[in-house]
């Protein structure tokens, strides 16, 4: 599989004006829809990837249907590889994989996953789990692994980042998380 750099997440006020803008972002460049749901609170995300320009032009032709409904955006190019995997529902990792863990919840989606690529960006960390905002009242988290010292810096810097640009739910550091708790994260 292929994975493009950059993705480009979009919220609305709207779920018509979201399918119509979802519709106009792949209609109008080289672009792969990657999600397209809505939310609660009667919100709408689209997420989209390709090369850093196909991006910024499909957010571009979307804004011609639909930008008086739009909430949030955001470009994030060059995307972490394991970020845009998450976006997909794909994960490879495992339970021999997990070390230390890191939470991290927002009430911003797309905050949210800025906070993820920053974190994944920041230490020697990978990505266990990423939600966003399907069953979960609108809001999203994310569960990084790692050695200790490199998850806790990982998630200060997201952290960080959440407490300057949006509202942080919680954060937590879990040093040595049981097997069982292992488990139930794959």
């Amino acid at each position: 599989m292929t994975f493009k750099n950059a993705i480009a997440l979009v919220e609305f006020n709207s779920i018509a004006h979201g399918i119509a803008f979802a519709d106009e972002m792949v209609k109008g460049g080289n672009v792969k829809l990657l999600d397209n749901y809505p939310t609660c609170p009667g919100k709408h995300i689209i997420i989209v990837s390709g090369d850093t320009d196909a991006v910024k032009q499909s957010v571009k032709n979307g804004f011609t249907v639909g930008k008086d409904f739009v909430l949030e955006y955001s470009i994030i190019p060059n995307i972490h590889e394991d970020v845009l995997k998450s976006t997909m529902g794909i994960s490879d990792i495992s339970l021999k994989d997990i070390d230390a863990i890191g939470i991290i919840e927002s009430y911003s989606i797309i905050k949210c996953v800025e906070a993820a690529d920053i974190a994944l960006k920041e230490s020697q960390v990978r990505l266990v789990d990423m939600r966003l905002g399907k069953a979960l009242g609108g809001k999203a988290f994310f569960i990084i692994t790692g050695e200790v010292g490199a998850v806790k810096s990982s998630i200060m810097a997201a952290v960080e980042f959440l407490k300057e640009n949006t509202n942080l739910v919680q954060f937590k550091v879990i040093p040595a998380p049981a097997e069982e708790l292992k488990k139930s994260l794959l």
